[in-house]
């Protein structure tokens, strides 16, 4: 199980990133974040723009992801047992730069709204 910690959002996609706990053992692959704009009322709405899927990799319950708008090599490092694990997404534009912004962490595992989480951007 994933869960958002917080979203760095910027003016350079070098600047932005979601910092992710792994809450439980699991397989990245498993998971799929997205990004969902704002309406005029202020809410997410349905409009999707961004997607990413990680590669299979596995993850241990206290690793800490960074998944990084800009381009760049995966890497991880760690002690004790964590790892620190950065991830790319590859894309020349930032994703989150707007307040009312929203990240979607998605379990695909699952079939249910309760495997969806919203995470908005401040």
């Amino acid at each position: 199980m994933l869960k958002v910690r917080s979203v760095k959002n910027g003016t350079t996609p070098s600047s932005e990133h979601v910092v992710i706990d792994v809450l439980s053992d699991c397989w990245l692959d498993d998971f799929m974040i997205m990004d969902s704009t704002f309406n005029h009322q202020g809410k997410a709405s349905n409009k999707v723009r961004h997607v990413y899927v990680p590669e299979m990799k596995r993850v241990t319950k206290g690793d800490v992801i960074f998944l990084h708008t800009t381009t760049g090599t995966d890497s991880s490092s760690g002690v004790d047992g964590s790892k620190t694990i950065h991830l790319y997404w590859g894309l020349g534009v930032c994703v989150w730069n707007q307040t009312g912004d929203t990240v979607y962490l998605i379990d695909l595992g699952g079939a249910s709204k309760s495997n969806v989480q919203k995470f908005p951007v401040k």
